[in-house]
């Protein structure tokens, strides 16, 4: 019972995807995963829950009152209605006595945990059967730490004893809510924690829609089923700053929701549509709103661009440097060819950047593209030799020559062979971009870019130096330059283009439908 909502969402996506191109309805909601490894979740809201799921009493149902907080453990666990986040909580600077505490409490076989979020340092025990059991251990605690200590009593839900969630979901929305949209007031809406104990990390959000918690080998996972122009609204302002201009935020709203229908399925294996993270789309929930986003997003509602062959599989990045990049030179297949490498200069002017020559001078300069307000418009990266021979593993002995053997129409930088006393080595694709990443960095900001060296002065009566001292990069934008350029797109809507006209520039010739009118 409590799986048939999902089901019939998975059958709604799969009808949406395998009829793009065609006319179609426009889906009610996707399913986009929040977290995969919970040891433990937990969700409440001011407006009280409806929980459904196999396993749950007779009915398949149980209603959890305002306020108070529904706790969901993998396994055989037991389903706690609580007043607070935790049994006993200590929140404390003195990170080293935390520690020390829950280090001796493990020992003693307490089940204690130590965890950093955003408020700090947390110190959580839990397991007491008694009120008086949990004081005891409050006053057990460092003197440091026992003002600090509170005592949350746990209540027994309706559902008191174990529900088995071995092989099924749980539903949960908010009372009273007919739909999947849930409350447009955030103090209202539904909130949810994690927390992963193996991993001593923890999480929480607040969000529109329904959750469903689905037991995994022996953790925890929470899908958030939520409206798509409702999940577009925890995407956009994390994709795009707020303060771009409007036109500019309607574009990335356009954009955004192509992005999400193109990949619908992404994430099909771990029982969900799309992640939450950059390998989808960063979504935020109802905390990352911010009111010109959302306005973006409801005022191209439905808003899609559409081709004969179908939707636009509709890229975008944070800054082209000049001139974007022909996806299918960024990556092979995946159906994105229609995507084309375009000037992005105000003048339209053409410019060509396949010879080295070209590229270098058109990076040396500082044209007037419509994303030249970027900080990442222009950069220089600099590395010493021996840093970069340390990055190499130093299998090429001493780094004698970087040297790029192919470039895209475009002038991206597609094979570097750099060359060392004991051998050489090409680089291609991803891996260039990453040669200068470390724990900190994920190197390059993009391929567009050249390469020299600098060598120390040569003293009179000595031969030259036969190493360079280091090597610098010279390079522009940042990201893969595929579709709209993000800050382009700003530039574009700062001289008047709306974004319409902004959209027809990165991605071309297509329709712009609004699926929405289809329902």
């Amino acid at each position: 019972m409590g799986l048939r909502p999902l089901a019939l969402g998975v059958f709604v996506w799969a009808l949406w995807w395998g009829c793009c191109g065609v006319s179609l309805a426009f889906p009610d909601s996707l399913r986009v995963g929040l977290v995969s490894s919970a040891d433990k979740i937990r969700l409440t809201s001011p407006e009280g829950m409806v929980v459904s799921g196999a396993g749950i009493g007779e009915s398949g149902k149980m209603t959890v009152e305002s306020d108070e907080w529904l706790l969901v453990k993998p396994g055989r666990a037991t389903v706690l209605v609580q007043s607070a986040t935790f049994s006993v909580l200590a929140p404390s600077k003195d990170a080293r006595l935390l520690a020390m505490t829950a280090s001796a409490l493990q020992t003693k076989g307490q089940d204690a945990c130590l965890v950093e979020d955003e408020a700090g340092r947390w110190l959580t025990a839990r397991g007491f059967s008694t009120q008086e059991e949990a004081d005891q251990f409050r006053r057990s605690l460092p003197r440091e730490l026992r003002g600090e200590a509170e005592i949350v009593v746990e209540k027994g839900s309706s559902v008191s004893g174990n529900l088995v969630l071995a092989k099924d979901s749980l539903i949960v929305r908010q009372r009273g809510s007919s739909d999947q949209r849930g409350s447009s007031d955030i103090s209202r809406a539904l909130r949810v924690a994690w927390l992963a104990l193996g991993e001593s990390s923890a999480g929480h959000g607040v969000y529109r829609g329904e959750m469903i918690v689905r037991q995994g080998a022996d953790t925890l996972s929470l899908v958030n089923l939520v409206p798509i122009e409702d999940y577009l609204k925890g995407v956009v302002p994390y994709e795009m700053p707020w303060r771009f201009a409007p036109q500019a935020l309607k574009a990335q709203a356009v954009a955004a929701r192509n992005y999400a229908l193109c990949n619908l399925g992404k994430h099909r294996k771990e029982g969900y549509d799309l992640c939450s993270a950059v390998h989808c789309q960063v979504y935020g929930g109802m905390e990352a709103e911010t009111e010109a986003t959302s306005r973006a997003v409801d005022e191209t509602r439905g808003l899609v661009m559409q081709t004969a062959g179908g939707l636009v599989p509709a890229f975008f990045h944070s800054t082209c440097g000049g001139h974007t990049e022909d996806a299918s030179s960024a990556w092979k297949g995946g159906g994105a060819a229609s995507i084309k490498g375009i000037t992005d200069l105000a003048t339209g002017a053409q410019t060509s950047l396949d010879k080295e020559e070209n590229v270098r001078q058109f990076l040396q300069d500082s044209p007037d593209a419509f994303c030249r307000h970027s900080p990442f418009f222009r950069w220089e990266r600099r590395y010493s030799r021996e840093d970069l021979q340390k990055r190499l593993g130093n299998e090429l002995g001493d780094l004698t020559t970087i040297l790029v053997r192919g470039r895209t129409a475009a002038g991206r930088v597609t094979e570097l062979l750099l060359k060392g006393t004991k051998g050489e080595r090409i680089l291609k694709g991803q891996d260039i971009r990453s040669l200068c990443g470390d724990s900190s960095t994920k190197g390059l900001l993009s391929n567009f870019f050249f390469v020299s060296e600098i060598r120390a002065v040569q003293k009179e009566g000595e031969p030259p130096p036969s190493l360079p001292e280091a090597f610098v990069f010279n390079g522009a934008g940042w990201g893969h330059g595929v579709g709209m350029c993000q800050y382009g797109a700003d530039g574009m809507a700062e001289r008047g283009y709306d974004f319409k006209a902004i959209l027809h520039h990165y991605y071309g010739d297509f329709s712009l439908v609004n699926l929405a009118g289809n329902q």
